[in-house]
């Protein structure tokens, strides 16, 4: 009688029930040689393994071994031989009616992603499913050619940059080609690394070759605001527009609590009020939901209010029963905020931080996502970086409190984003010491 293997419950979607040596040889040469007629890609030692439950590579040999006696696989000595097929002949494009997410290495890849986070998944999971399907598409490879080693990963990104630099990205979604081919390697190779990491293929981070080193890093030090121009911001607006008015409120809050974009516009109006009983300042906290820490107490984010013209600001809202930051009229909830942004970028054309409002909006009909003028891409994202030097300043570079304050992950992300403390403020701090 022939012994029975019992196959991991976790695999019987792909294996069936217990199957005997035999048979489980059958399926590793099938899993090996590729089966297009039901769209199985020839997979490598590794993914085998984790197809059929074994972890040792020793395990799939002996059942490759099995299967040669079998006559289901050929040797030449001790390799095993693929049948030759070319190029075109061995790669089929993924749609929607061969779906990546059926490879069986992405499959397992993809449901990684979406166990992390406690099971919420990662946010950009599905990017990152499209981005290897481009790749692959592009390229004409699958995904076990992908992830089987690190020459072959990064020749493969080469190729695909290569493309984006000639136009040739087979894509499901419009290419643009608009990005910098920095951003693309930054992009792709996000993804790349991801997959590859799955199967035991890495890098150490930093590494040119599939550098995941964000692109602009450090480049937000010039994203500020002086004192004087903090001032005279606040008279433009209140001159203009009131305390009472969604640009102040927007603009103030924006700055004092470092949200980003969803979560400002998001934030309710209730507080809850703590008054020092050294200073008998009074503070508003708020709570703001921060999708990009989601993980971190549900993405909840205390966030603080000092300023007592912010505090009438959102004071004056509430009592005529508002419940954003931002009130709603005779116009839309998209209008509204529309209305917002060109309040803002005037703000900014004020301040001189944009010059040649024209010249950025003839480059965005030419469909330029970004302009060079970081002030007009990113209206509203600015205030965090302003927010940022705000208080860094004002709390002579503390970088725990400012990190918690606006929700950075780390001192060192909050410092190579705006800064090392300047030598002021550090000759500022030795004055209080005395040597």
């Amino acid at each position: 009688m022939a012994l029975v293997y019992k196959v991991n419950k976790a695999h019987n979607n792909i294996l069936g029930k217990n199957l005997t040596p035999d048979e489980i040889a059958a399926k590793v040469a099938e899993l090996f040689l590729g089966n297009p007629e039901k769209h199985i890609e020839p997979h490598n030692i590794t993914s085998i393994g984790r197809v059929i439950g074994y972890t040792s590579r020793d395990s799939v040999y002996r059942f490759m071994n099995r299967a040669a006696e079998l006559g289901l696989l050929q040797k030449k000595g001790k390799q095993f031989v693929k049948p030759e097929t070319s190029p075109e002949n061995e790669f089929k494009a993924f749609s929607k009616e061969h779906p990546i997410i059926n490879d069986p290495i992405v499959t397992e890849w993809y449901e990684g992603l979406q166990a992390k986070n406690h099971g919420e998944g990662i946010a950009i999971a599905p990017t990152l499913l499209t981005r290897i399907e481009t790749i692959c598409n592009t390229c004409h490879v699958t995904p076990s050619q992908l992830i089987s080693s690190k020459a072959n990963a990064v020749e493969i990104k080469k190729n695909f940059l290569k493309a984006y630099r000639e136009h040739r990205v087979i894509s499901k979604r419009n290419m643009t080609y608009k990005a910098e081919i920095a951003n693309i390697d930054y992009s792709y190779s996000y993804a790349i690394a991801s997959i590859c990491q799955k199967f035991g293929v890495s890098w150490e981070r930093g590494t040119a070759e599939m550098s995941r080193k964000v692109v602009g890093h450090a480049k937000y030090g010039d994203i500020r605001l002086t004192d004087e121009e903090l001032e005279k911001a606040d008279n433009y607006i209140k001159e203009k527009f009131g305390i009472d008015s969604n640009l102040h409120r927007t603009f103030w809050i924006g700055v004092e609590t470092c949200a980003r974009h969803e979560a400002l516009f998001e934030m309710e109006l209730d507080y809850t009020k703590h008054t020092s009983p050294r200073t008998n300042k009074t503070t508003y906290y708020m709570t703001a939901y921060e999708s990009k820490t989601k993980h971190i107490k549900g993405g909840k984010m205390t966030k603080y209010i000092k300023r007592a013209d912010t505090q009438k600001s959102i004071d004056f809202l509430k009592e005529r029963g508002g419940t954003k930051i931002y009130e709603i009229t005779d116009l839309s909830k998209v209008k509204t905020i529309e209305q917002i942004k060109f309040q803002m970028l005037d703000l900014y054309i004020f301040l001189g931080k944009i010059t040649n409002i024209g010249d950025l909006y003839e480059k965005r009909k030419q469909g330029h996502k970004k302009t060079g003028n970081y002030w007009f891409d990113h209206w509203l994202h600015a205030l965090r970086h302003v927010g940022a030097h705000y208080h860094l300043f004002k709390t002579k570079y503390n970088y725990g409190y400012v990190a918690v304050l606006g929700g950075w992950h780390t001192i060192d992300e909050l410092k190579k984003s705006y800064g090392e403390m300047p030598p002021e403020v550090l000759d500022s701090l030795l004055e209080e010491f005395d040597y």
